[in-house]
């Protein structure tokens, strides 16, 4: 049965069905039960940009720092689709600002990626976000001039100014 309801909530995750997944979480799915894909629902719906899912999964007890197979977060999935409004839900329940996939990249190199992010940028910089975390031979700042956004890179240098006085 337990299977059956893992099964049902990926499902109703990616819908969005908040009706759903409150009904399948108190037939015993799992809040935290990674699905076959890696995924929990929390990251499913950080990655859906489900802002409604999210806090109540949140308030259901879901670890906003458990991660993937890969160390992807449900953080570095709102992070790389700029989502906004769920990175900082996810962040005020105690993700892991500095978090890193298996493959290097920080949930800020993920903001900086998107083109919907300066605002995701800002966010992060006040939850106090590394800039000098190295992806590709790249701190942040190197970073977001590599991806084309100087818009970010004038941000992330004057940070670095008033980080280092």
């Amino acid at each position: 049965m337990s299977r059956f309801l893992d099964k049902q909530i990926v499902r109703e995750t990616q819908r969005g069905r908040l009706d759903r997944v409150l009904e399948l979480l108190a037939k015993g799915a799992g809040v935290n039960k990674l699905a076959s894909d890696g995924f929990t629902p929390l990251m499913r719906s950080a990655y859906q940009g489900h802002a409604d899912l999210v806090a109540m999964l949140l308030q259901r007890g879901a670890d906003p720092n458990a991660t993937a197979k890969d160390g992807a977060s449900a953080l570095f999935w709102a992070c790389a689709r700029g989502h906004g409004p769920v990175a900082e839900m996810l962040l005020a329940a105690g993700a892991d600002v500095n978090a890193v996939r298996e493959e290097g990249p920080s949930v800020l190199n993920m903001a900086i990626s998107n083109q919907r992010s300066v605002a995701l940028v800002q966010t992060l910089i006040r939850a106090g976000a590394s800039l000098d975390h190295q992806f590709l031979g790249r701190d942040a700042v190197h970073y977001a001039e590599w991806c084309g956004r100087h818009d970010l890179a004038i941000l992330l240098k004057r940070q670095v100014r008033r980080r280092t006085f």
